[in-house]
């Protein structure tokens, strides 16, 4: 830490020592499409990183598909048997009942 009169305090030998070099040409001919050697493995990381996602984003798409496959199916039934039942229900109102229907057992509301 600097203690107010511009000195560093601390250990300051690695800082000293650093002594940055370019690689050797030998392995800096060795560059590829995504740089330096060094960042072979991380480039096919990231490849293996964007298939793996690619892959599960696909298989959600799938799975949403079929759970709303699914869920207007149901729907669907719902509905169906919602309305059948209500039918029912209606008929077996004007049927059973001597004050909905008229003469000759014609219904007097809402029937043929």
């Amino acid at each position: 830490m600097a203690d107010g009169s511009g000195n560093i305090d601390g250990y300051t030998d690695a800082m000293e020592s650093f002594s940055p070099q370019p690689p050797p040409a030998a392995q800096a001919a060795q560059v590829t499409g995504t740089g330096m050697a060094e960042l072979q493995t991380y480039a096919t990381a990231c490849n293996q990183a964007f298939q793996k996602v690619t892959q599960y984003v696909t298989q959600a798409q799938h799975g949403f598909a079929a759970y709303k496959s699914i869920a207007s199916s149901a729907a669907g039934a719902y509905l169906h048997h919602d309305s059948t039942s209500a039918a029912g229900i209606t008929n077996s109102v004007f049927q059973d009942s001597p004050v909905l229907r008229g003469p000759g057992n014609v219904p007097l509301v809402g029937g043929k």
